[in-house]
């Protein structure tokens, strides 16, 4: 295997960690936000500004 190619695969391989590290971070955020809208005493409602008819 040529050193470009290791380089080129090791960079990769921690790109993937840094999205595989991220995606868990969103899916927390998501989890914790449902949970809060879940919770919270009040009725809130969402608008949708780009309804398109």
């Amino acid at each position: 295997m040529s050193e470009e190619r290791k380089t080129k695969e090791s960079t990769l391989q921690k790109e993937n960690e840094e999205l595989k590290k991220r995606v868990k971070e969103l899916e927390q955020d998501q989890f914790l936000f449902a949970e809060l809208l879940d919770n919270i005493p009040d009725t809130i409602y969402f608008k949708d500004t780009k309804v398109a008819l």
